[in-house]
């Protein structure tokens, strides 16, 4: 979908928020002191800070204690689905996808009962699926999570109007704008009644209702709720966690479309300094980044600049994204519940 006067700008759905049900608790028959069970416990603040590699390490750790260890069971499903959605956070997709499908063949084994809780794979794996472009799969298995959440938890819960989030982006991908304003709506609604209104999930749910208002142009409207949004994060997260960043990436993508280029071109340029501290100077996010602020640079008739950024971009993606400024997804698992 192409705004009217950005020929070089592809406006994508591909930033919406990818929600992820919160990372369920391994099964208390386990020994608390147990070795592996240290590993997976030390992991999680690491992942809630941002500081995945030292999450997936520790991670890595408790999946190699644990996965010998007869029968495997729902602690199997669930250090393999934060694993899987850890590597995920740290763009290594076909191994995260590797640990999805080695949790869903244990889960098909479980009773009918575990197979219940740990719906919740099945969202994260869906969440993969959207960012690799299975757009089919990946709804048949939203829809099987929505399903099993509603009957074990109800309707009300933050974890349903996550999925409701889910199917409003495949929605908007497909082209269906009015069908993706109700689901967030439906989310939303669901998860201030669940959790209440300055949660993180509402942040999630406020950003893609600016990414619909920017498709009409509706710039105000936008702003109002990605402003909003980002509060919620910083508040969360602080001003340079990775959910944070991305944030700030699609304000400046506000900003450009506001043609307030050199206003999106300091946001993209702190949020970089910020990537580049954080995430390390090869992750895809940070590609995205310097991809977006080749854009602005071009616009700003930084020509040198311009191609410097490119070539950045495309030394860590591997392919040359500078002329299509791209949102980014924001995982709610940055943050925690």
């Amino acid at each position: 979908m192409r705004l009217p006067g950005a020929a070089a700008l592809l406006f994508t759905i591909s930033g919406v928020f990818c929600h992820a049900l919160s990372q369920e608790p391994v099964e208390r028959k386990a020994p608390a002191d147990s070795v592996w069970r240290q590993h997976f416990d030390a992991a999680m603040p690491l992942s809630a800070a941002g500081d995945y590699q030292a999450a997936k390490a520790q991670l890595e750790t408790a999946w190699r204690l644990l996965k010998d260890i007869k029968p495997q069971d729902l602690r199997h499903v669930t250090v393999l689905n934060n694993l899987g959605s850890t590597r995920e956070r740290l763009g290594a997709y076909n191994d995260a996808e590797r640990c999805y499908r080695e949790a869903l063949k244990i889960r098909a084994a479980l009773p009918e009962k575990e197979r219940e809780n740990s719906a919740w794979l099945l969202n994260n794996y869906a969440g993969l699926l959207v960012k690799k472009g299975n757009h089919k799969r990946a709804e048949a298995l939203y829809h099987e999570s929505l399903e099993a959440l509603i009957r074990t938890v109800g309707p009300i819960h933050a974890d349903v109007a996550g999925i409701y989030n889910n199917l409003s982006e495949l929605e908007f991908l497909h082209g269906n704008k009015k069908e993706a304003a109700k689901l967030l709506e439906q989310a939303k609604s669901v998860t201030e009644q669940a959790i209440g209104p300055n949660h993180v999930s509402v942040a999630v749910i406020l950003n893609n209702q600016s990414v619909l208002y920017e498709a009409e142009e509706e710039f105000d409207l936008a702003e109002a709720a990605l402003q909003r949004a980002l509060e919620i994060w910083r508040q969360a997260s602080g001003p340079d966690h990775p959910a944070t960043i991305r944030i700030v990436n699609n304000l400046a993508l506000l900003r450009f479309h506001q043609r307030r280029f050199e206003e999106s071109d300091e946001l993209l340029a702190g949020a970089i300094r910020t990537a580049e501290q954080k995430l390390g100077q090869n992750h895809p996010d940070l590609g995205l980044l310097w991809g977006n602020r080749a854009v602005v640079l071009r616009k700003l008739k930084q020509k040198s600049q311009a191609q410097a950024a490119e070539t950045r971009a495309t030394d860590i993606l591997g392919r040359d994204v500078s002329r299509t400024f791209r949102r980014h997804t924001v995982d709610v698992r940055d943050l925690g519940r």
